[in-house]
C-alpha cells in the first residue's frame, strides 16, 4: 500500500507528518491536474491525454526549515529536456505551471543530471547541479533525497535501485525564499512518454519558516498609462488599497500576489505631480509594510534650459565624495532616464559619460547625483525628501579645476560648468570639503556655500541664493535663557547680493561686549542666528537690556551696518 505524506506544521515542536493519499484512488487533499494521473500498482501513475505536454500536482506544505524531503521516482525513458520531471520542494503558488516563486529538483536534462533550481516568477536560475551522465539509462528507478537547514543550506543526494546506499550528488547556499505553502509534481513530456512517469514514497517534513519581517517595495516601474510595484514577497491583496489624486483606476495582480499594476483610466495632465499612496500593504503572515508615497507625471524629454547644474563638490573632504546637484527650472515633468554625466577633454570634446538612471524629476525638484549617498548625507545636512540618485562612479573633477557636462544620449548638450578653485570666497583658508552653488537659476553667478550652511546643500536650496531686497531683524526682542530652544533670541537676516562675512558683538548698558556671536562667520544669502542669553563663558547674563551690533561685508565692497535692542528675561 503506497501512502503519500506531507507536513501539519505544530507551532511548538515544528513538525508532524499526517497522511495525505490513502491508496484508495483518492487524491484527497492535493490540486492540479488530477486527472491526468491514477493509482496503478499502488503508485501514482502518470496517464495524460496524447495532445498534453506538462501535468502537475501539488498539496499544501509549509516545510521549509530544517527539512527533508523524499521521493521515489520511475522513468521508463531516457529522460531528457523534453522528458523530466521535477520534485516542486517549496512554491508559494499550487499551480506548478505558472509563475511562482520556490525551489525545484529537476530530474533529466540533456546532460542527464540531477539539479536544484530557484524560480522567481517565470525565470528559473540553476543554483547546483549533480553529475553528468547520472540518469543516462534506457529506463530508471531511483529514490531522491533533499535536505535544507534554516540558513538556506541545501543538500541533494541520490540512489539508483541496483545501489545500497544514497550518494551526494550537489550541495548549494540560498535562502532568497525563505517561506513555503505547497509542494508538489510537475511532469514534462512527449506523447510517447505521457503513461510513462511513476512516484512513490513522498516524505516531506520539516518546520514552518516563521515570517516577523514586513514586505518591502523593491522597484517601480513607470509609464505613461501605468504604474507597477513589485514586492519582496508574496501579498494579501485584501488588505491594500490604492489613491492617486483625482485619477481613476483599474487593479490587477500577478499570478503570485508580488506585483501590482495600475492602469490609469483617464490620461494625466503635463507638468502636474500626481501622488500614488499604498495603504494596508501585508504579506500573508500579517506584517504590515508602512504606507509609502510616491509621485509620478508625465515625463517629457528634457531639453536645454530645462534642467540646470546648481552645485558642485569637487574638492571633498578626507573620505568624502564628489557630488553634483541638478535642479528642474522647468514647468515639465522631465525624463531623466535619457541623460548623462560627463567632462571635457582639452580639446572641448566631451567624454566619460556616465548614465544618471531611470528617474522623473518634477518642476523646482533638486537632484543630488553621487557615487556615495550616505557618505554625502552624513557630512552635508540632506533633507528627507531629497532626490538622491547612486551612481556606479561620477566622471573625474579634479580639485582645481574641470568641467560637470549634461548631455542628452545623443550627445546634445543640456548644461555644462566648467570651475576653477579660485572662484571659492578669497576669505575661505580651507576649501576642501566646500561646494560652489549656482546663485540663481537664472543666471551663472557662482558662489562658495555658506559656512552656516555647513558649507554644502546637496539636494534642496542653495545657501547663495539671493532674495529682492536686504532686511536684518530680531524675529522676537526678548532672549529667556531658562527656557527650551523656543525662548532663545533669533536674528533673521537676508541679503540680494552674496558672499557676505558677517562680526555680530552683543554689549551690555555699561558698553561691554559679552558675548561675540559670529566672527568672521561666512553667511548664507537668508537664513538665522540664535543667542542663548549666556555670556562667552557660558554664564547666563543678568536679567537686563543688552545691545546687539551687526556688521556684514562682502567682495564686492557692500557693507550692512545694524543695531538692535534686547531683553534677556526670566
Amino acid at each position: 500500500m503506497l501512502v503519500f505524506l506531507s507536513v501539519s506544521v505544530l507551532p511548538v515542536f515544528g513538525n508532524s507528518v499526517v497522511s495525505l493519499f490513502d491508496g484508495n484512488d483518492s487524491l484527497t487533499g492535493w490540486s492540479g491536474d488530477d486527472s491526468c494521473f491514477v493509482v496503478s500498482d499502488g503508485k501514482l501513475r502518470l496517464q495524460a491525454p496524447p495532445d498534453g505536454k506538462v501535468s502537475c500536482l501539488s498539496f499544501p506544505s509549509s516545510s521549509v526549515d530544517d527539512a527533508q524531503w523524499q521521493l521515489s521516482v520511475r522513468m521508463d525513458f531516457n529522460p531528457s529536456g523534453s522528458n523530466c520531471a521535477r520534485f516542486y520542494l517549496c512554491s508559494d503558488s499550487p499551480s506548478l505551471r505558472d509563475s511562482l516563486n520556490g525551489y525545484f529538483l529537476q530530474m533529466g536534462n540533456a546532460s542527464d543530471q540531477i539539479l536544484l533550481y530557484r524560480q522567481s516568477c517565470t525565470s528559473v536560475k540553476k543554483i547546483a547541479a549533480g553529475a553528468e551522465g547520472r540518469l543516462n539509462r534506457d529506463s530508471l528507478c531511483f529514490s531522491v533525497r533533499v535536505s535544507r537547514s534554516r540558513l538556506g543550506e541545501w543538500h541533494v543526494f541520490s540512489k539508483m535501485q541496483d545501489e545500497p546506499d544514497f550518494q551526494e550528488e550537489c550541495s548549494a547556499v540560498d535562502s532568497v525564499w525563505k517561506s513555503s505553502f505547497f509542494c508538489g509534481l510537475y511532469c514534462r513530456y512527449t506523447s510517447t512518454r505521457r503513461d510513462a512517469f511513476w512516484f512513490d514514497s513522498l516524505l516531506v517534513e520539516g518546520a514552518a519558516f516563521v515570517d516577523a519581517q514586513p514586505p518591502l517595495l523593491k522597484n517601480v516601474v513607470r509609464t505613461d498609462s501605468l504604474v507597477k510595484f513589485y514586492f519582496s514577497e508574496k501579498i494579501d491583496g485584501k488588505y491594500l488599497s490604492c489613491e492617486v489624486d483625482g485619477l481613476p483606476l483599474s487593479v490587477s495582480w500577478n499570478g503570485v500576489f508580488s506585483e501590482l499594476t495600475l492602469h490609469f483610466l483617464s490620461s494625466m495632465e503635463k507638468g502636474k505631480r500626481y501622488a500614488f499612496r499604498l495603504l494596508g500593504v501585508k504579506d500573508v503572515a500579517g506584517n504590515a509594510m508602512p504606507d509609502t508615497v510616491l509621485y509620478m507625471g508625465v515625463p517629457e524629454r528634457c531639453m536645454p534650459s530645462d534642467l540646470i547644474i546648481n552645485e558642485v563638490l569637487f574638492y571633498p573632504s578626507e573620505g568624502g565624495a564628489d557630488y553634483v546637484e541638478l535642479y528642474n527650472r522647468s514647468g515639465k515633468v522631465l525624463d531623466v532616464s535619457t541623460l548623462r554625466l560627463a567632462t571635457y577633454r582639452s580639446d572641448g570634446s566631451s567624454y566619460s559619460a556616465k548614465k544618471i538612471g531611470e528617474m522623473q524629476l518634477f518642476p523646482s525638484e533638486y537632484m543630488l547625483l553621487t557615487s556615495d549617498v550616505e557618505n554625502v548625507c552624513s557630512s552635508y545636512s540632506c533633507t528627507e525628501d531629497a532626490v538622491s540618485v547612486k551612481m556606479d562612479k561620477l566622471p573625474n573633477y579634479g580639485n582645481e579645476k574641470g568641467c560637470v557636462v549634461l548631455m542628452d544620449k545623443d550627445s546634445s548638450l543640456i548644461d555644462d560648468f566648467c570651475y576653477t578653485s579660485s572662484m571659492h570666497n578669497e576669505l575661505l583658508k580651507d576649501k576642501r570639503g566646500v561646494s560652489l552653488e549656482r546663485v540663481s537659476p537664472d543666471g551663472n553667478d557662482w558662489m562658495s556655500a555658506s559656512e552656516t550652511a555647513g558649507y554644502g546643500t546637496p539636494g534642496y536650496a542653495n545657501s547663495v541664493r539671493l532674495t529682492e531686497v536686504d532686511e536684518v531683524r530680531l524675529e522676537t526682542d526678548v532672549c529667556y535663557p531658562y527656557q527650551d530652544d523656543s525662548g532663545m533670541l533669533r536674528i533673521y537676516y537676508s541679503f540680494s547680493t552674496g558672499g557676505y562675512v558677517a562680526n555680530i558683538s552683543i554689549y551690555n548698558v555699561n558698553g561691554i561686549c559679552v558675548r561675540s556671536l559670529a566672527n568672521n562667520l561666512y553667511l548664507s544669502s537668508q537664513g538665522s542666528l540664535r543667542w542663548d542669553g549666556r555670556d562667552n563663558n557660558g554664564a547666563v547674563v543678568p536679567v537686563a537690556p543688552y545691545v546687539i551690533l551687526l556688521e556684514a561685508n562682502n567682495s564686492q565692497g557692500d557693507v550692512v551696518r545694524r543695531s538692535f535692542v534686547c531683553v534677556v528675561s526670566w
